[in-house]
């Protein structure tokens, strides 16, 4: 049953960086479907159950997401990020190591998510229910990893459950553009 509901999921996915062709998050979502693609291969063809597709994707949408104007020091420290998770890819992490690694990012990714969030929702005074799925999207990988790596004994229902919510979130970039009126909520309050 849970194979069903992984197929229909990465159908989904698929659809999802062609629908955000030319918007802010094109290639956050790209690297995500090719992520799962690429692991997925290697696992069902190669019998490896390589993490290290992950850790890189995770990685690479954390700079891709970042603005363009950030700071030297800030650049220079994900210099020195991805030159660690390089030298530990080398030496060998453990499966659950791996699952850490990629929980770090993915709280960057969630923080990034919620700082422009706020950002948007103070300068604009718009509550933008794209970037609260995105984060809430991320919300749901953290606590899947978490589950991975403090090895809950949640069994296969957790693993569906999340498929199933992860498939919603495809669903919905699938409908929706960041920037579409409809998912725009504004909160302009008179003084």
């Amino acid at each position: 049953m849970l194979l069903y509901y992984e197929y229909i999921s990465i159908l989904v996915w698929l659809i999802v960086p062609f629908r955000q062709f030319r918007q802010k998050y094109f290639s956050y979502f790209l690297i995500l479907v090719a992520a799962g693609l690429l692991t997925d291969l290697t696992r069902r063809f190669l019998h490896d159950s390589t993490n290290l597709i992950y850790v890189f994707a995770a990685f690479f949408r954390v700079v891709l997401i970042q603005d363009k104007n950030i700071s030297k020091a800030f650049k220079i420290i994900l210099i020195i990020f991805f030159i660690v998770i390089c030298y530990l890819e080398f030496i060998g992490l453990y499966y659950r190591q791996e699952f850490i690694l990629i929980c770090v990012l993915h709280f960057l990714l969630f923080f990034k998510f919620i700082q422009t969030f706020i950002l948007r929702l103070v300068r604009e005074k718009v509550i933008s229910l794209f970037l609260l799925c995105l984060f809430f999207y991320e919300l749901t990988l953290i606590t899947k990893y978490f589950a991975l790596i403090t090895d809950l004994k949640i069994g296969d229902i957790y693993l569906v459950f999340t498929t199933i919510f992860e498939m919603l979130f495809a669903i919905f970039f699938c409908i929706f553009k960041q920037d579409s009126r409809k998912i725009l909520i504004n909160i302009n309050i008179p003084a």
